[in-house]
């Protein structure tokens, strides 16, 4: 039985391995103040892939600014994501975002979104995506949310666009006489 378990194991890590494989970017950033004296912000980037870098940066106080980037390469293409929010202690509350992933195949994803809160008390906006540059096709995905007070607003919106597969042009041969 347990020599049957350890195959299985290694059969289903075989096969997920492939699917794995994948160049990925991923950030996400918020903020939000209410009526004390500094607010909060803070953001996250990961990348998982060849060859990438991230940084976050979060700074907390009367405005309250935080951001998060990814890009990397990988042999199935590129991928991005930037992520920002500000935050001000009497005003709005800013998050946005921006995915891309380039295959290569030239199948391209973009996707984004931008959220606004205002109120008098409370308010907080966030920002997150990610971006997939996979064999078999690109994906990017934006996720935005913003909070406010029962007197204030608060506004979400999100894009997303992706296009078909580039033909690849192939050499032509010269036949030899």
């Amino acid at each position: 039985m347990k020599r049957q378990m350890t195959i299985t194991g290694c059969m289903l890590t075989l096969c997920f391995a492939g699917v794995a494989a994948a160049s990925e970017a991923e950030t996400d950033a918020w903020a939000n103040s209410d009526r004390r004296p500094t607010g909060t912000a803070g953001a996250s980037a990961r990348y998982e892939g060849d060859v990438g870098w991230t940084r976050t940066d979060a700074e907390s106080g009367r405005v309250s600014l935080a951001r998060g980037i990814a890009v990397g390469l990988d042999e199935d293409g590129l991928s991005f994501s930037a992520s920002h929010a500000l935050s001000a202690r009497n005003g709005l509350a800013f998050a946005g975002n921006l995915n891309l992933s380039i295959g290569l195949d030239g199948q391209v994803s973009v996707s984004g979104g931008r959220s606004v809160a205002a109120g008098p008390v409370q308010r907080s906006a966030q920002a997150g995506g990610i971006a997939n540059a996979r064999r078999f096709g690109t994906t990017s995905l934006a996720d935005v949310s913003a909070r406010s007070d029962r007197y204030g607003r608060a506004e979400a919106q999100t894009f997303s666009r992706n296009s078909a597969p580039r033909r690849i042009l192939r050499p032509l041969r010269l036949r030899r006489r």
